[in-house]
């Protein structure tokens, strides 16, 4: 149950910067918002009608003076209590059961019985039932030993909001502040004074199993929820005493989906990058202070092919793969004040080096790490970080000058950068890809380093640009092999099934990222599930991918041996008319496939589709559809005379389950989709 109080009171008394604020301030108030972020916490978003100013009010239960003094009384018992068991060996996840049980129990004791402490409560208020508590205030009682004994203590609403990114205490006896998903920046009702701070920065850094002190007053860590903290202790280094700030992330991380769904990516550059990874491709995301590269970096991370060794280096745990090769290095703080035990970022990348990954991620560079980052990757090692920089000109600048030194030679190992921003659209803030670029060699001429920028975000439409064609990718078809139609198909293929996830609204981790897995390890199977109907937002799991591609095409060979039975023309329609059915309910559609202009129900009689061996496209336009002009001779070179009919149904058999030819239909429904609606 949870209690209001006056709302004009929220801030009154504060100070900030001097400044005390009044009651009055905020008398003319409207709710804007308001959710529960536990069952006895609650949120309202709060808007000043006097100077449009929000704000942000938690709501928990109210106890009174009575209530107050059983819940300091319980705790001092709870403390006492616990001294006899090892909570390190209880799981925290059974942690707060755990201390709701020992504090019912001391709260049934005290409250049943006459003893000391219900009698002096009972004598100081004059309650003669005072032995009595409702269910009521039982439960508001144990919510707060709870929260102060098993999470933060007051802090432990905003932790739980899943809208806060950011939680700022500048020091003692002010608001906290925080920085909401959906109203930016906005100032709190929570306050802590002066010892309370101190107790409560001491606290934070046992949960971040880091050492403070006012010897050693800074500290940074991670709380066992992932959260980044920084905090700061006493007024040793600060003017107003002990400060913190937590930066939040999600439970789930986000997903390549996701990114292209918030517009921080396109679908064309997220296909883009998926091809660059899987082919080895080194990257480095830069930008500003939380624009967005790490949650960029570990959501492109889900393209690693599933069975590649991968090794994470971090100062604090951030990344999180689904990945089972997978090896996770975190730094170490010294013991002593020479720095005795130390493990850095360099001394786990040279020992990651020895244990040939073909995938290294590095949290942030930052020093001298950073040279031998790009020595791995001169020696064939694919490796991805992040970096403060807001353009690709001043990251080479930073690369090159102290304290990373890395010289300008080995830049060309790095293959593209990513810069990445926090800006606004009109009144909200977004987080854009602002340029994607390839870097390439080392002019012999000026000696400078060569870029060359690929897409480009245009803030006044809020769209990408492709500005050029990708030197990366005539590198990858040389290597593989690949016609510039494969190459093409190669990114069509990954460019429709992103766009079938966002289209279809599946955001899950988990099924998108087994999606990508085995999109990876069986690419024309996972299109024969689409086409088939097979995959769609309910699949939970694709680890059984083969076996349902399996089942797909028994299913489809069983299907022809029995159109066989009957005429050419029965065949035809029996299986054409089967997979068009698949493919127009996949799109939500009744009607029939178009193609510049023409309709066809049989897709053999269709000159507009290629033949995957013949057909030439280029392989970075932006126009992927075919030419008409090319295809007139092919619409013409396609038609069969009665005599060769046994020539067109063995034909037939081999293309109906040809995956490029379904990408191309899937493709050209989609897009005719999207201009019905």
């Amino acid at each position: 149950m949870i209690m209001s109080q006056s709302t004009s009171d929220v801030f009154d008394g504060v100070q900030i910067n001097s400044e005390t604020i009044s009651s009055t301030q905020f008398e003319d108030i409207t709710v804007v918002e308001e959710y529960d972020v536990n069952e006895y916490s609650q949120v309202k978003i709060l808007k000043s009608n006097l100077n449009n100013e929000y704000l942000y009010r938690v709501y928990e239960p109210e106890l009174t003076d009575f209530e107050e003094l059983i819940r300091s009384e319980v705790a001092s018992k709870l403390v006492d209590a616990l001294k006899y068991h090892d909570l390190l060996q209880i799981d925290q996840d059974l942690l707060p059961n755990v201390i709701r049980q020992k504090a019912y129990n001391i709260l049934s004791t005290y409250v049943a019985t006459n003893n000391r402490i219900v009698d002096s409560v009972r004598s100081l208020f004059g309650r003669d039932s005072a032995t009595m508590l409702d269910e009521t205030e039982i439960e508001n009682i144990l919510y707060y030993i709870v929260r102060d004994f098993s999470y933060y203590g007051k802090l432990t609403p905003l932790m739980e909001d899943p809208y806060i990114e950011d939680i700022s205490c500048n020091a003692s006896n002010i608001p906290l502040f925080i920085y909401h998903s959906e109203y930016q920046d906005l100032m709190t009702n929570v306050v802590y004074n002066d010892d309370e701070l101190d107790q409560f920065v001491r606290t934070l850094a046992q949960y971040a199993e880091k050492h403070i002190s006012i010897s050693d007053p800074l500290l940074e860590g991670a709380l066992p929820d992932g959260s980044r903290l920084q905090a700061t202790l006493s007024d040793e280094v600060t003017g107003d005493g002990s400060n913190f700030t937590i930066r939040q992330f999600s439970d789930t991380p986000f997903t390549p989906v996701d990114l292209i769904k918030t517009n921080t990516f396109s679908l064309e550059q997220m296909a883009y990058l998926w091809l660059a990874i899987e082919n080895n491709k080194s990257l480095i995301f830069s930008g500003g202070t939380a624009s967005g590269k790490t949650t960029s970096m570990n959501a492109i991370s889900l393209f690693i092919p599933p069975r590649s060794k991968t090794i994470t280096i971090e100062d604090t745990r951030e990344i999180s793969l689904r990945h089972n090769n997978w090896v996770k290095s975190i730094t170490r703080d010294s013991f002593g004040s020479e720095n005795a035990g130390e493990i850095n970022m360099y001394t786990l990348l040279e020992s990651a080096l020895r244990q040939r990954p073909e995938y290294l991620i590095v949290g942030e560079i930052r020093g001298e790490e950073a040279t031998t980052l790009f020595q791995a990757m001169s020696t064939g090692h694919t490796t991805y970080s992040t970096m403060h920089a807001d353009s690709v000109s001043s990251a080479i600048h930073r690369l090159e000058n102290s304290p990373i030194d890395v010289p300008r030679q080995m830049m060309s190992s790095l293959d593209i950068m990513c810069v990445q921003t926090q800006t606004h659209i009109g009144n909200t803030r977004v987080r854009r890809n602002k340029v994607l670029a390839e870097i390439g060699n080392v002019d012999a001429e000026d000696n400078t380093v060569q870029t060359k920028n690929i897409f480009e975000w245009t803030a006044e439409s809020d769209s990408f640009k492709q500005y050029s064609d990708s030197d990366l990718l005539k590198q990858i078809q040389s290597q593989r092999a690949w016609s510039d139609t494969e190459l093409q198909w190669q990114l069509d293929a990954r460019k429709e099934l992103l766009e079938y996830l966002v289209t279809n609204d599946i955001t899950d981790y988990e099924t998108v990222s087994d999606l990508i897995r085995a999109f990876i390890l069986d690419i024309e199977g996972v299109y024969e599930l689409i086409v088939t109907n097979q995959l769609d937002d309910e699949t939970n799991n694709f680890t059984n991918t083969k076996e349902l591609v399996a089942q797909s095409r028994e299913d489809t060979a069983t299907a022809t041996a029995t159109a066989t039975e009957t005429s050419d023309e029965e065949d035809t329609n029996n299986i054409y008319t089967t997979m068009f059915s698949s493919i127009r309910k996949a799109l939500g559609q009744d009607t029939k496939l178009e193609y510049n202009t023409l309709s066809y129900e049989d897709p053999l009689q269709n000159p507009l589709i290629p033949d995957p061996d013949k057909a030439e496209l280029d392989p970075v336009s932006s126009n992927n559809d075919i030419n008409s002009e090319q295809l007139t001779d092919k619409s013409q070179s396609t038609a069969v005379s009665e005599t060769d009919s046994d020539q067109t149904t063995q034909n037939n058999n081999s293309t109906e389950s040809d995956p490029k030819i379904l990408l191309e239909l899937l493709r050209q429904g989609i897009k005719q989709s999207k201009n019905d609606k």
